[in-house]
């Protein structure tokens, strides 16, 4: 009799170690939490919706002329930034996208690829108050056979914000069932830049993907010098000529923190047949209650077309 006891909860026992293992092995997830909700946007589920669809009611874009390929839009707090990046997400409201690419430059810093927030074999999600985004595996281990140009590398999306703060405003207004690629560049280098682009183009040219490039425009100049700055810089967008963005930037006479994403996108676009570029809303920190118009931040929401 205390044989068979003993044998039986060796039995049980056995069994849960390897149901454990199971689980363990079926249900692993990697999960980005937010590393800004708090700072740059509420915490509490309720109150971040309220937030984001307040701004979203106020945001009224002409709607641009074509299929719409990307969007650019700011990623400060959204005290700050939030009503203009609504003009480019209210575009979307309740449309459906399968993918949606968020390209950002890292804040934290330099390295010389896209980083990708994935890690190989298991299901991979950013997480937001408002609940999980899952990253598609299929696009990302395609860009990630290019291992000279894009990396799994999870650390630069640690503390990155450039990424995260977009994707709020994604939950609550694209139709469920969207998934993303996170991609941060930390480099300038126009050779890799081109050469994600390409990779990038390649991967989507037969899929229902938007590409959003998360930028905010100057920083820290006076309210009229910023507002001069931010024009050259958009201006140069207008063109879908990179070469045309790079050369202002380089000399300082528009910034852009987030060049390396919209570098990117605007080549893919141009690839994909845009040809067309609509401003949707523009301003800085200076326009809002909490801004100093003598050191601002600049801001717009654009549109990316074919038409």
């Amino acid at each position: 009799m205390m044989k068979t006891k003993i044998l039986f909860y060796f039995m049980i026992f056995t069994a849960i170690i390897f149901l454990n293992l199971f689980i363990r092995e079926t249900d692993a997830k990697m999960i980005r939490k937010p590393a800004v909700a708090g700072q740059f946007y509420p915490d509490g589920k309720e109150e971040l919706i309220k937030m984001v669809d307040e701004f979203l009611a106020k945001a009224n874009p002409v709607k641009p002329a074509g299929e719409l390929l990307g969007l650019i839009s700011p990623h400060a707090g959204y005290v700050y930034s939030g009503q203009v990046a609504a003009y480019s997400y209210k575009l979307i409201k309740d449309t459906k996208y399968d993918v949606v690419i968020i390209l950002g430059g890292s804040h934290i810093m330099p390295f010389n690829y896209g980083s990708i927030y994935y890690k190989n074999g298991d299901d991979n999600y950013f997480l937001t108050p408002l609940g999980e985004v899952k990253i598609n595996k299929s696009i990302a281990e395609t860009l990630l056979k290019n291992d000279k140009i894009f990396k799994a590398d999870m650390l630069p999306h640690i503390n990155e914000h450039s990424i995260e703060v977009q994707i709020p405003f994604l939950q609550r207004v694209l139709k469920p069932g969207f998934e993303i690629i996170p991609i941060v560049f930390g480099t300038q280098s126009y050779e890799i830049l081109e050469s994600a682009a390409e990779i990038i183009y390649n991967a989507i040219k037969d899929k229902n993907v938007l590409l959003i490039a998360s930028t905010d425009l100057s920083h820290y100049y006076d309210y009229k010098t910023a507002q001069k700055m931010d024009n050259i810089g958009i201006e140069a967008i207008k063109t879908l000529d990179p070469l045309a963005l790079i050369k202002p930037a380089m000399h300082n006479e528009t910034q852009l923190c987030g060049l390396s994403g919209v570098l990117v996108e605007m080549i893919v676009t141009k690839k994909m047949g845009a040809n067309n570029v609509q401003v949707l809303n523009m301003a800085n920190s200076g326009d809002v209650p909490a801004g100093d118009k003598n050191k601002v931040v600049g801001y717009s929401a654009i549109a990316i077309t074919k038409k």
